[in-house]
């Protein structure tokens, strides 16, 4: 896995890619969502900028995760841990929790990898602990009368 300097825009931009494919598809209503709002020029990066993080973490994931018996990229939380160790500036790790949950969210379904993703995020970063999946789906449900629903699955 290629090194970022600590809280730089690809630091941060690198775990906003893994919350995008923490479902195990590149989802057009999530990227959408990132083009939409210019999420990433928060962190000094452009869109295309963004894409080539994506890329090269893409890249990075099939030389490196290992791939389950439904064939999906599985990252491994040694390395998620080391993604989520390059940021440790407070207020950028509260910023890319909010994206992330806003990403996770767009295609309107809760995947059991995005539990592990959100999970080992917050636990990386000592955030207190709470059902996070339950909590995501209420409040998705209070926002949009859209009850979402967990994909079953070994992640």
């Amino acid at each position: 896995m290629r090194q970022y300097r600590r809280n730089s825009p690809q630091a941060a931009a690198r775990i906003l890619a893994l919350a995008v494919l923490a479902d195990g598809e590149l989802d057009a209503a999530e990227m959408s969502l990132i083009d939409a709002l210019q999420d990433t020029s928060r962190f000094g990066l452009s869109e295309q900028a963004f894409e080539q993080v994506l890329r090269d973490f893409c890249s990075d994931v099939l030389t490196e995760a290992r791939v389950d018996a439904a064939e999906r990229c599985m990252v491994s939380p040694a390395i998620m841990k080391a993604l989520f160790a390059e940021i440790d500036d407070e207020v950028l790790r509260n910023e890319i929790v909010r994206l992330a949950l806003r990403i996770i969210r767009a295609d309107l379904r809760f995947h059991r990898g995005e539990s592990i993703f959100l999970q080992a995020m917050l636990r990386a970063w000592q955030a207190p602990a709470s059902p996070a999946p339950e909590t995501i789906k209420r409040q998705h449900a209070a926002m949009t009368g859209i009850r979402l629903q967990t994909q079953p699955g070994t992640y």
